[in-house]
């Protein structure tokens, strides 16, 4: 479990790390065509979105598709979730020895996080988990890819995306603050997941495997 755990933690930081890069180019960068930056948001989710699909179909327990009534609290918060985040950290946090602007990129996405309120995080961090749970749990590759695109296009958070900007974001400006909205980030995937599964809204969706 905690390798296949360490492996879904690194293919999301992966996602994110190109998320970061290009999700957040400006249309108005002198040196970036203004429709291809537009564009960028939507092709960086659609690289989350083929991460996710990929956790899902190879059973890689990831913390916000386990949520809910896959395991016990203590594995999923003892196992999956110190594994995903050890993965991220893997991945990302050797990228602030190189260029300067995967740092840049990561801090801008952390800032974002951290000049929300604490119940804005934890309301967004609730509607991720629900469609997570969904997307995980559903048979369709359509609806899969279609929560992951209506997370990442408004805004909701996903904390083990986050906890893989952090660790990215270190080396621009450690911002030990960041923390405590993470860890508020992972209470509402989870609350958001459980409901999914308590009031078995799965059935709403094809059902496949559960990841």
């Amino acid at each position: 479990m905690i390798k296949k755990s360490i492996l879904a933690g690194v293919l999301i930081a992966l996602a994110m790390t190109m998320y970061a890069k290009i999700g957040n180019a400006s249309p108005y960068d002198g040196d970036v065509h203004t429709l291809m930056a537009i564009l960028y948001k939507p092709i960086a989710a659609g690289i989350f979105a083929f991460a996710l699909t990929y956790i899902k179909e190879q059973g890689l327990p990831l913390f916000t598709g386990k949520a809910g009534t896959d395991f016990s609290k203590k594995d999923l918060f003892l196992k999956v979730l110190p594994s995903n985040l050890l993965g991220c950290f893997i991945v990302t946090f050797p990228l602030i020895f190189t260029e300067s602007g995967y740092e840049k990129n990561f801090q801008l996405i952390i800032n974002g996080l951290t000049n929300d309120e604490f119940y804005a995080v934890f309301i967004k961090a609730i509607f991720c988990g629900a469609l997570m749970r969904i997307a995980c749990n559903s048979k369709s590759i359509y609806v899969t890819i279609g929560c992951v695109f209506a997370f990442l296009m408004s805004g909701f958070y996903h904390c083990i995306a986050l906890s893989a900007a952090f660790f990215g974001a270190i080396g621009e400006s450690f911002d030990g603050m960041a923390i405590p909205w993470i860890l508020i980030a992972v209470i509402g995937n989870w609350v958001g997941a459980f409901g999914v599964s308590y009031f078995k809204c799965e059935k709403w969706t094809i059902k496949g495997k559960s990841e």
